[in-house]
């Protein structure tokens, strides 16, 4: 009988959304990493595309085990020439799906914005805990008779089994580190956050999330609520070099920078928070990773030995997927 084993390495939310579709499929799976949910805190924001927003607003029904939750989403320009139709709205939001449940993508009207913007659209979404929803995805995976192995992987060669059909790359930024599938443009992308309560008293009838687009299409201002009442607020973007990553202190949070969040997403939206010098807030740095050439999704066949093994690479997804 031919074996249908995989091996995963990886314990992030591209490793263990790939370890369960797996065995919804009746593949045996077993994820090697070096952390895994129940070792370290996540931070992520997500970009859906057609088959994955709808997927998530299934699983905002089941809010409290999930973490995942249904938002309206708003997004503010100052200068209305940036903006350009958006990729996703007729895959969505144009879709027959999307009308059966009455999900509209709409322009916000003019009286309604402030001074400070052009332009704004809103439309339905959701947003995601990622601690609590990545420990969703490790309880299923583990309910569901997926095995784990908790080691760090300096080679994927470390991770072959005679009875394994295929091993799934998604390490992420380790994909740099392998030494036998060093992946030179792997990078990370630096993240500063802010972590509030958010006010309790709003006018929407849904929590909201917002961006906000700077004029030459700069986008540094964000909000995400989250189900345990707290929303993330952002943020930055700085792009590293690879060494630089192993830098520890690039991880620690700028205290002025964490300021200046704050008061961009307050002047955005000051009905969606408490005032300033009562929000209870904390900082957060994290590392989107990202690949020059875009996601890297393809297989390879190396030799390890007499062997030749099968490797799907799942890594690269920068702001995409998680950081």
């Amino acid at each position: 009988m031919a074996s249908k084993k995989i091996i995963v390495l990886g314990a992030g939310v591209s490793g263990l959304t790939t370890a369960v579709l797996l065995l919804e499929e009746g593949f045996e799976v077993k994820i090697v990493a070096e952390y895994f949910p129940n070792d370290v805190e996540f931070e992520f924001y997500a970009k859906y595309d057609k088959q994955t927003f709808f997927y998530f607003r299934k699983l905002s029904e089941q809010q409290q085990e999930t973490g995942i939750m249904k938002v309206d989403y708003f997004q503010y320009y100052e200068d209305k020439n940036d903006y350009n139709p958006l990729w996703y709205k007729k895959g969505i939001f144009d879709s027959d799906e999307a009308k059966g449940l009455e999900l509209k993508f709409r322009h916000v009207e003019k009286e309604d914005l402030s001074e400070n913007f052009g332009f704004a659209f809103t439309h339905p979404s959701v947003t995601i805990n990622p601690n609590q929803y990545l420990k969703y995805l490790f309880e299923k995976f583990k309910s569901m008779g997926g095995t784990c192995e908790q080691k760090r992987i300096f080679k994927l060669e470390e991770l072959f089994e005679k009875n394994a059909v295929a091993i799934v790359n998604c390490s992420g930024l380790g994909s740099a580190f392998l030494t036998d599938a060093k992946d030179p443009d792997v990078y990370p992308i630096r993240g500063q956050i802010v972590i509030a309560k958010s006010s309790p008293h709003t006018k929407e009838s849904l929590p909201v999330s917002f961006s906000v687009i700077r004029k030459g299409n700069k986008k540094d201002t964000y909000c995400i609520p989250r189900n345990d009442g707290t929303v993330v607020l952002g943020g930055t973007y700085d792009e590293f070099a690879i060494k630089e990553f192993e830098n520890l202190s690039s991880a620690v949070p700028n205290d002025e920078t964490a300021e200046k969040i704050i008061e961009r997403c307050i002047t955005t939206r000051p009905d969606l928070f408490l005032p300033k010098e009562e929000l209870e807030k904390k900082s957060s740095v994290g590392f989107r990773p990202a690949r020059k050439d875009g996601v890297r999704v393809e297989i390879e066949l190396m030799k390890f030995g007499e062997e030749q093994v099968r490797i799907c690479h799942n890594y690269g997804h920068g702001g995409g997927g998680k950081y």
